[in-house]
């Protein structure tokens, strides 16, 4: 991973109550300081969209933990994902972005920008 460049994660959820959804990442039980996804609220069953980027060349991720609920409360951890991931150099290699990913990315940004305008009449 390099510099900046963000690891996305596909998130299937079913809720009956409005939820905020975050991927955090973990080294050995430590939680990475970490740029991460905005969370909007979702509602019912679909996909979301999670993301984190490291800051720091050599920081590591061992375990992705994914948490959702609302902020306020001190939302729980719902799952976690093991991996491996290493912020190395700068250098990016572009690959082709999945399917998956250039579509949970624009209903993500059309959900944010409704709830922007919702909140921006009242």
């Amino acid at each position: 991973m390099a510099g900046n460049q963000k690891f996305y994660l596909r998130l299937a959820y079913t809720t009956d109550v409005p939820v905020s959804i975050w991927a955090r990442p973990y080294f050995h039980g430590k939680q990475m300081f970490a740029g991460s996804n905005p969370s909007g609220k979702y509602n019912g069953s679909g996909e979301a969209l999670g993301w984190f980027f490291l800051e720091q060349r050599g920081d590591e991720v061992d375990e992705i933990r994914i948490v959702a609920g609302d902020a306020g409360s001190g939302a729980p951890v719902v799952a976690t994902y093991r991996v491996h991931v290493l912020r190395g150099s700068d250098h990016v290699v572009v690959e082709a972005e999945p399917g998956w990913l250039v579509d949970l990315r624009a209903s993500s940004q059309a959900a944010f920008e409704k709830a922007y305008r919702a909140q921006q009449k009242e």
